[in-house]
């Protein structure tokens, strides 16, 4: 359910499907490389996670889950640059351009040419070097991260998505961008709050469980 090295009390999850799997490694969790999860999926072959020193099998990723309706996993990603942007053509020139430089946003949140957007730190140098070309103003944001809330429950409107902001509220944790999918809500915040806010978040939808 979580990374344990940043939540101990992470849990082991039996089954999960794999557009859970695919969204989980997408989102930063490292037990899972996304071209493994793509290939199992596209010839429909059970994916199996476990150590290979022990032997020991834990996950297993298939086309079923045992958490539908619910949050599967909590990632947390501090492999994040975040810029504010404005863009000096249209968003689907941008695309484009980030298509041929191979970036992939980790979250994108867009208004009008005005945006923020978050890649990896090994791609932040490609952006910046868009600054003039079709960037018209930038601004990194520093010391940030991404907590994703990962699950078939988390879309908009439900009671998932008010739980988690509610949370975040609660604990006068700052965040500066929310974007939110079928399987995913991602919030951009700071850096040095991501595993407290990861702990809380996990103990709301694991830790309170009875028995």
């Amino acid at each position: 359910t979580a990374d344990p090295r940043v939540i101990s009390t992470a849990k082991r999850i039996d089954k999960i499907d794999f557009d859970e799997a695919l969204e989980m490694a997408a989102s930063g969790a490292q037990m899972l490389q996304r071209t493994s999860v793509e290939i199992a999926k596209q010839h429909k072959v059970k994916l199996s996670l476990g150590s290979s020193f022990s032997g020991y099998i834990g996950t297993i990723v298939t086309d079923q889950s045992m958490t539908k309706g619910s949050v599967t996993s909590i990632v947390s990603d501090k492999d994040v640059a975040a810029f504010r942007i404005s863009l000096s053509n249209k968003v689907l020139d941008f695309v484009g351009i980030l298509n041929k430089l191979k970036v992939h946003p980790k979250l994108w949140q867009v208004v009008e040419s005005n945006s923020i957007l978050c890649v990896s730190k090994a791609d932040s140098d490609k952006i910046v070097q868009l600054h003039e070309s079709c960037i018209s103003d930038i601004e990194q944001i520093k010391n940030v991260a991404i907590m994703s809330v990962v699950g078939s429950g988390v879309s908009i409107g439900g009671g998932v998505n008010s739980q988690v902001v509610d949370l975040i509220k609660s604990n006068n944790i700052d965040c500066f961008a929310i974007q939110n999918n079928d399987l995913a809500i991602k919030f951009l915040i700071p850096r040095d709050e991501i595993e407290s806010v990861s702990t809380i978040v996990h103990m709301a939808f694991f830790n309170s469980e009875k028995g």
